[in-house]
This record gives C-alpha cells, structure tokens and sequence, in this order.
C-alpha cells in the first residue's frame, strides 16, 4: 500500500509524500474482515443492485487493510499522516479502491487508552475509502483510533479481542458472536494452545489465532483461522482462510475458500477454493481445487478431474507463526480500587473497609445485624454476645447505620461466609452498587448488581443472576437517550445515597460518571492473585443462566456450563487448566454503551516482560 499527497511542495516530500505499506500475507484478510463489516453494515442498510454491492465491499475492504497498516505501523506513523494524502492499496485482492486522509487528530478525547495508572494520548485518523465496480461507486468514511502499545513493562495490558485464553480450549456449546460495524474487527478468539469446537455450532468469529491445532466441526463458520499447528475442518464447517504450519485436513461438506500451509493436505468430497501447500495434496474422493500449488505430490482418483493444482518441488509457502503475549492478574494490586473491601478478622468476624462512598465515613466497619429485620449494615462495634455466624450490631444505632444489602425481604441478609472454604456467597435482590472486593473466594447468586466483583481466589456464578460493570451502567444507566441498564451508579434506585464518589462527579452531587477514574469499572468480574510471586485461585466459573454485562479477567481458568451471555470481553490467563465454554454462549458487542471499554488496561496485569501491542481500531464508519 503507498499514500501520498498529490500536490505536496518540495520541502514536504519525503515519507509523508510516499508512505509505503507493505501489505503482504494481509490482502486476503483484510478483504475477508472487509466483507464482514459489509455484511454488519447491510444489517441496517439495503441496497440490492449488484454493482453497487461490489463497490461496497470494495470500500468496506480498504477500511479494514488500512486498518491493519495502522496496526503495523504505529502511532508514530498515523500521527505522521496529513489531510488530503492518499492512500493506494497494492495487492491482489485491493484493486478498485483508492483511499484519502480527510483529517488527523492527536488529541482528541476520543481515542484516549483508560488506565488507573494514567491514561494514554492516542491519534484519531479520520480516512474515506472509494470501490469501483463497473461503473459503480461507493464511498466509506472511517475514524481510526491509534494507541501505542507498551514498552513491555509489564505493567498493564490492553485486550483488544473478544477472547483471549492462555491454554486449551474445547466448546461444549454453541458460542456466538454479536457485533456491529465498528466492534466486527474485535470477534476474535486468541488461544495459546489449541481450539476444539467438537459438534456444536460457532458463528460470528472473524479470526481465531492458535499457537496449538485448531479443529471445527459442525456448522462452525469463521473468517480467518491462523494456527500453528494443524487445521481440521469436517461437517459442514467453513473457513473463508485458513495459514497453518501443520497439516490441514478438510472432510465432509466443510469448506475452506483459500488454504496457505507448510504442510500435507488432505480431502474427500469437500472443496477449496485455492491452495498453496508446501507438501503434499490427498484428495480421496471427488473433492476439488479451484486452483492451487503444492510443493510435493497430487494424489487423487483418476476420474477427478476437479483438482486443477501444480506440483512444483521448489515451491515454498510462508506463514507467519502466530504469538501471544500471556498476562496475569493480582487482585491484591486492585483492593485501592475498591469501594468495598470483604475480609475477615482473627476472630472470625466479617469486615468490610469502605472507601468513596456518599454518606458513609471512611473505615472498616463489622458487617452485622440488628433486630427485627435489619441485616447486613455497617457497625461500629458489635454487641455482647456475638459470634462470626451472628453478629449483631451495637453502635450506632439501626437509625444511623447503613446497609449495603436489599435482600429478598427485610430478613434475609445478602452475605454469608464460610470458613470451611473461604468462600464468600451473596444472594439478594442486590448490593451497593460499586467496586467489591473479597479476600477469598466469591459466589455470585441470584440478582440484580451494579458491581465490579474482584475476588483473590475464585468466581462463580448460580442461579439466575445479572452483573452491570459500572462503566457499562454508567451515570444512570442510558446515554443520549438510549437505555443500558435498568438504573445507574450515581442515580441508582436501589441504593439512592451510597454512590461511589470517585465514580460520580461532583462528588456531593453528581451529574456525570467518571469513566477514567478506574479500569477496572469496565469488568464484572475479576479473580486471582499471586504472594511472593506464586499465583493462586483465578477460575472463574459461570452457571446456569448468568448475564454479564462487563468484561472478565480469570487469573488462571474459564469455565461456563449454562446459558451465558456476555456483554464484553473474556480473558483466562492461566497456562495449566483447559478452558471450556458449555451449553450456549453468546459474546454480545453489538450495543455497547459509547464510553464503555471493554478491553480497558487494568492495573496490576501484565505479561511478564512481553510487550502490549499497538491498538488499531475502527471507532465508526458511515457511508458518504
């Protein structure tokens, strides 16, 4: 791909006259992922003549190359880049498209990466993007969001993919991905090890990235699959590209348009669409090629006359491995982010430190109960005769405490503890809306939350519960008139007076949620932690029928065994238990609120050492 300005003066000329990018082994892709956000765009908009469709998938193909030229790139290089600069793609899947910088901007409030540890500036790059097919034109706009990745600190990490999983990961159930325009290029599926769907359906998946075999079976219908292993395709599972170091075998009615890899090939009745193996080619049956090179030999029936591929000894495919970067989590590191924090003492009783809520002192309080009906408030001091298992409050007085639990009546308390286990459970209607913070284990039952859960061993869910992550609830729980949850964290209608002063500003009377007071807003659930260096805990297992509407981050294992629905991002980090994703599960990004993140950097993850990478993301499109 080359841009350059048409009409620059001399002392303009240069690399930001001529900027060159090298776009090879991304073509296809980019003309894959480009279609899709065609196909998401079509959802809302129809336009039928059969010219005008190819002139836009055309144009929907240059958002996505340049998308992944800015990627490559950097931030340095977008920031570089001039109004009224052109763009040219080069490749064998990018012609009739031309492309022009309308505007570049390095400091607008809209493409600013979140962290606790401070935020980062990015460069917002604003482009239009011209297909033309016989006659027929169509024009996209599209703003770009640049960030930097890290110098390789370890200090945070930005998960810019729907899920990332740091060993094995088998499907039980269907899983489903739900995007629009400008979330269609995060439905990817990043695993360090190897991905199995068994017999159950996938869709919505426009890459997945496998350092391990990748096998579809069924009806799994991907984009791109990237694998360093071997790729299997059987059933009636379709790839529209598939790159492997290993060998792929595609049987059944599976499908792949375009195979690229150093291994064997082999296929019955199944067709591909153009291959380029560094070995061998077996078709077994009445498979067939529509064209391709191998390296090695072609074996096939002798009535097959379907396979029109080359043999050619010297001929050499290149295939970039894939890599990823591992991260972890301490949620030690994230307790100063909390609104609440749920221990307990050497006597066995349960605390809880507050911080930045209204109405409520600073401190760590006893969580116990009052007479007639009134549990789980916040005391001073407990009265004789208490024990772990009934605590009950002295000071102050039921009149002027408070309680952080609306349970299923004005008996049923919200909290309980186990010693046994260190295993926290809560169960209510709902709690104070916030950051929670648990040192042990957690249990997430029936109801309603405004939480982000943080928990230094495991999660999980039961029953049939619904967590908002505040960045997604947001201020009161709509955004320009557009409704994201029931009630907010600042106007909440459970908890009217407890909301957490640094979510909601004014502090005393708040008007807007903060969104970069803290990452961690953006996920619903969070566990795992490591003493001395030693990780522990980390699973985080969700049940019967839970709706996340936030992110989440396991220290070590994912698991889901009911009927899920996710509102964000998933990530495991942990390299010694599979993962696995049962019954249904549905990744759903097609609605998100504006300012809600679902890949925000949380502090006190990292990668060891290993770098973040660059962030390119398309913000919106609209056709011109």
């Amino acid at each position: 791909m080359r841009a350059h300005h048409p009409t620059l003066p001399r002392a303009q000329r240069g690399i930001a006259a001529i900027l060159l990018v090298l776009m090879v082994g991304l073509s296809l892709t980019a003309a894959v992922l480009g279609t899709m956000y065609y196909v998401h765009s079509e959802q809302d908009s129809t336009l039928t003549a059969h010219t005008a469709t190819q002139a836009q998938l055309k144009a929907w193909t240059g958002v996505e190359a340049f998308r992944q030229y800015l990627y490559q790139a950097g931030q340095t290089t977008a920031a570089a880049l001039t109004a009224n600069q052109a763009i040219t793609l080069s490749g064998s899947n990018l012609t009739g498209i031309a492309g022009l910088v309308i505007g570049v901007n390095s400091t607008s409030t809209s493409c600013v990466s979140s962290a606790a540890t401070g935020s980062t500036q990015g460069t917002l790059v604003t482009a239009n993007f011209t297909g033309t097919s016989s006659g027929a034109t169509a024009t996209v706009q599209a703003v770009y969001c640049v960030i930097a990745g890290s110098s390789g600190s370890g200090t945070g990490n930005t998960n810019a993919n729907a899920i990332n999983f740091n060993h094995d990961v088998t499907l039980g159930g269907s899983i489903n991905f739900i995007t629009s325009t400008s979330t269609t290029a995060n439905a990817v599926i990043n695993v360090n090890g190897s991905f199995n769907t068994g017999g159950v359906s996938l869709t919505g998946v426009q890459v997945i990235n496998a350092t391990g075999n990748v096998s579809l079976g069924s009806s799994a219908q991907v984009g791109v699959i990237n694998s360093n292993g071997t790729v299997s395709l059987s059933g009636s599972a379709s790839a529209v590209s598939i790159n492997a170091i290993g060998d792929v075998s595609i049987t059944g009615g599976a499908h792949a348009d375009s195979v690229n890899t150093l291994g064997n090939v082999t296929m019955d009745s199944t067709s591909i669409g153009t291959l380029h193996a560094q070995k061998n080619l077996t078709v077994s049956s009445s498979g067939t090629v529509g064209s391709g090179t191998v390296g090695g030999t072609v074996s096939k029936p002798a009535w097959n006359t379907g396979v029109n591929v080359t043999a050619n000894s010297s001929y050499a495919v290149t295939v970039t491995p894939v890599s990823l970067g591992t991260q972890q989590i301490d949620a030690n590191q994230l307790q100063a982010t909390a609104n609440y924090v749920f221990d307990i003492d050497s006597s066995g009783y349960r605390k809880v430190t507050v911080a930045n809520v209204n109405g409520v002192t600073a401190g760590t309080y006893y969580l116990g109960n009052y007479d007639s009906g009134h549990q789980d408030y916040l005391c001073t001091a407990l009265a004789s005769g208490s024990t772990p298992s009934s605590p009950i409050c002295g000071t102050p007085a039921v009149g002027s405490s408070v309680t952080i639990c609306q349970g299923y009546s004005a008996y049923n308390p919200c909290f309980s503890y186990s010693s046994s286990n260190s295993m926290w459970t809560i169960n209510g209607q709902s709690i104070a809306q916030g950051v929670a913070w648990f040192h042990g284990s957690l249990t997430v039952g029936n109801g309603t939350y405004y939480n982000t859960f943080i928990a230094t061993g495991n999660i999980s869910t039961s029953g049939s519960d619904v967590v908002y992550a505040p960045a997604f609830a947001g201020f009161n729980g709509a955004v320009s008139g557009v409704t994201y949850a029931p009630t907010g964290i600042c106007v909440n209608a459970n908890f009217p007076t407890l909301w957490p002063t640094n979510l909601c500003t004014p502090a005393s009377s708040p008007t807007t949620f903060n969104y970069n007071a803290t990452a961690v807003a953006n996920y619903a659930f969070l566990a795992g932690s490591a003493t001395n260096g030693v990780y522990s805990g980390g699973n985080i297992a969700l049940g019967s029928s839970t709706t996340v509407y936030g992110s989440i981050l396991a220290n070590n294992q994912f698991t889901s065994s009911g009927s899920t629905t996710i509102y964000g991002y998933v990530t495991a980090a942990g390299s010694t238990g599979a993962n696995s994703l049962g019954s249904s599960t549905t990744i759903n990004l097609s609605a998100l609120p504006p300012a809600y993140k679902p890949g925000a950097s949380v502090p006190g993850t990292g990668s060891s050492g290993t770098p973040s990478a660059v962030t390119s993301q398309v913000l919106w499109t609209r056709y011109l």
